[in-house]
């Protein structure tokens, strides 16, 4: 069993739970398939298709996001709101800074994937079975362009993370229109982006209480990539 070594049994947020078990998993081989676009952009299934082999993936990435939720109702594991722990409202990966589980409930967590957890001495070095893979093969492709992170919520969540500072939130969010709230932090329907709405709040003087900002790390619910046989 491979041995996840924590400094401190604190809190962690459930981002962290994620990157921390996967980071002890094991890389595994798995499988790309190639095949031609039709003129509609579709595939052509009538058409030459290649399975290649892909050494080195970490599957389990692919499904830690959509799994955890049921996870946590099957182990009784309750994540809390991380400035606010009376809330336990978590609903789904765009939450999981915000987030944090207990150090009992991550040990729980991890045993799922036959891990064990330690606190404090010297760090085991867990394997990964990346040091005996082999080197992925993968086509010639430029890297995808990864866009910068927007921590961006429905206006409930944006209350409810902000409002301990800003107390008339609900006040300004209803008056967005009229008060320039929406043209400065409004996404798009029931979104919000809530760096540039505190960002409003600070210029307006709204902020009562002095915090720091724990901006939302990029979630990664596993890499799709579709490849057509002329792209090499």
């Amino acid at each position: 069993m491979n041995t996840i070594n924590r400094d401190n049994a604190d809190r962690l947020s459930v981002a962290d739970a994620k990157r921390l078990i996967l980071d002890a998993l094991p890389h595994e081989t798995s499988g790309e398939v190639y095949a031609r676009i039709n003129e509609n952009g579709e595939v052509d299934f009538e058409g030459p298709i290649e399975l290649r082999e892909v050494h080195g993936v970490q599957i389990y990435a692919s499904f830690m996001d959509c799994d955890f939720l049921p996870m946590c109702e099957q182990l009784s594991i309750q994540p809390r709101m991380k400035y606010r722990p009376a809330f336990t409202n978590y609903k789904n990966a765009t939450e999981d800074d915000y987030y944090t589980i207990a150090h009992d409930e991550f040990v729980k967590y991890a045993e799922l994937f036959s891990l064990s957890v330690a606190v404090g001495g010297t760090p085991k070095q867990a394997r990964t079975g990346a040091e005996n893979s082999k080197p992925v093969q993968r086509s010639a492709a430029p890297e995808p362009q990864v866009a910068p992170v927007v921590a961006t919520m429905k206006k409930q969540t944006l209350i409810n993370t902000l409002e301990y500072e800003w107390p008339t939130i609900c006040k300004d969010i209803s008056e967005a229109t009229r008060n320039g709230l929406k043209n400065a932090a409004h996404a798009k329907h029931s979104i919000w982006d809530m760096d540039k709405a505190r960002a409003w709040a600070v210029s307006k003087g709204k902020i009562k209480q002095a915090a720091p900002l724990h901006n939302l790390a990029a979630v990664w619910t596993g890499t799709v990539t579709r490849h057509t046989i002329g792209d090499e």
